[in-house]
């Protein structure tokens, strides 16, 4: 009996030693272009020209477009039947950021100023009625406001980031 223990316990060492050895994986975000982002396991290149409300930036090729009225939506793909973020752009004609900011939300619990890429942004953020972070990033330029609505479940700042950086007002 104590030799099929102690065979039993050195095959279980073994198997643990080789098991668990550690490896040296390389992050994913090192392994990706700028202009690209995975989300979901889906991969989103950012190197398609597109232009709208007199604005050109870049967007993947695997982004859903829907117009409406009042916004330019990019989703992402579907997962489970459901996107599972969408980026928005909103213009706004000879208004200011309080006006935008007031037409776009009722309340938000954080606003503050950032930079990216020598751009001046204002951001607010809240949770939708689903849960979901939004984050809402106002431009002035000239005598517009454009506003770039990010909503999703998932950490997607990456993406916003790419997003913002491609805009060429």
């Amino acid at each position: 009996m104590k030799r099929f223990f102690k065979i039993f316990i050195f095959l279980l060492v073994s198997i643990l030693l080789i098991g668990c050895g550690k490896k040296e994986a390389i992050p994913m975000e090192e392994q990706l272009a700028d202009d690209e982002v995975v989300l979901e396991n889906i991969k989103y290149k950012l190197d398609k020209d597109e232009t709208g409300y007199g604005i050109s930036y870049k967007i993947a090729e695997n982004f859903r477009k829907t117009e409406l009225i009042n916004a330019i939506n990019y989703f992402s793909e579907n997962i489970n039947d459901q996107p599972y973020f969408v980026i928005r752009i909103f213009h706004y004609k000879n208004k200011s950021i309080d006006y935008a900011i007031n037409d776009s939300t009722e309340s938000y619990d954080k606003k503050y100023d950032t930079t990216i890429d020598g751009v001046d942004y204002t951001v607010v953020h809240f949770l939708n009625f689903t849960k979901a972070d939004v984050n809402i990033y106002y431009h002035k330029h000239n005598n517009d406001v454009y506003a770039f609505v990010f909503t999703s479940g998932i950490d997607i700042s990456r993406l916003e980031e790419i997003f913002l950086k491609s805009i060429q007002y």
